[in-house]
């Protein structure tokens, strides 16, 4: 049985990464290095998977992203002066700094202009006005929405173009077979997350994308705040296939409970608490 760890009580869930009381588990790391390592290390998806990592990421940020920060800043704009829906003007303020920001961050120099500080400096109730509308707004349809558009059809090219190479080389008879041969339905329904309706929501001022897990670079996530399904992990700076990091820390608890072992630690740890309750005196 799969429960996602998001559908838990919100007292141990996560919307966008593995709660603790998941982490803790050893059967977590082991199925999803496996799941991970199946969907995108197959003979067919290796070829295609990081283009169609790409083309996904793209593609979300482009009908979905920025559908809801467009949205966001059309409501600032109609309700800015309503006193009634001041707080959710603020909600939507805020949703608009922290995403403008973490976009600058990512991009960096990946799209020009892709830096739009002053957007963030003047998303605030009291410094709003038309201009600053204009300029969030040609962010999001002149900068941010042609710089995805272009990742999504470059990536698409290249998909058609080495999956056409391919059939030419060895018959689309032998191609169909890969794929068949390869293609899990029900694995790619949990990796891709196809049967969830909401493709983003919206939790503590940020969108969390809901869509695509297994295409989805943790890039702004320590490696424990990783998502689950996450293609790879973040260690001091770096990226780590998620099989090589799953099985380093299996290896750990491996170790740790070794240790816990041979050394008699929960024991110990017993007759601890046990000593320290029978030194307190209950009255009745």
């Amino acid at each position: 049985m799969i429960v996602k760890f998001d559908k838990l009580n919100p007292l141990v869930g996560e919307e966008d990464s593995v709660p603790l009381v998941g982490n803790v588990m050893a059967s977590r790391w082991a199925y999803e290095a496996l799941a991970v390592t199946q969907f995108k290390e197959n003979s067919y998806d290796v070829m295609f998977y990081d283009y169609e990592k790409n083309k996904s990421f793209a593609s979300w940020k482009k009908d979905y992203w920025l559908k809801e920060l467009i949205s966001r800043i059309d409501y600032v704009k109609t309700n800015i002066n309503n006193p009634d829906l001041k707080e959710q003007v603020k909600e939507s303020l805020l949703v608009l700094r922290n995403e403008i920001k973490r976009e600058s961050e990512f991009l960096s120099s990946d799209a020009e202009g892709a830096n739009c500080n002053e957007c963030v400096e003047n998303l605030y109730l009291d410094k709003y006005s038309e201009k600053v509308h204009q300029e969030v707004s040609r962010y999001f349809n002149l900068i941010l929405k042609p710089h995805y558009k272009g990742v999504v059809d470059k990536n698409r090219k290249l998909v058609d173009k080495k999956k056409n190479k391919i059939i030419d080389k060895f018959g689309k008879e032998v191609f169909i077979a890969e794929l068949n041969d390869n293609s899990n339905e029900s694995l790619e329904q949990f990796v891709t997350n196809k049967i969830e309706l909401d493709k983003l929501i919206v939790s503590d001022g940020y969108i969390i994308q809901k869509s695509d897990p297994i295409y989805l670079d943790p890039y702004d996530k320590s490696f424990f705040g990783a998502h689950f399904y996450a293609p790879q992990k973040r260690f001091f700076g770096s990226y780590i296939d998620t099989f090589w990091a799953n099985v380093m820390v299996i290896w750990l608890m491996v170790i740790l409970l070794t240790a816990t072992l041979y050394y008699d630690i929960f024991k110990k740890l017993l007759d601890r608490v046990e000593n320290l309750f029978s030194k307190v005196k209950f009255t009745k």
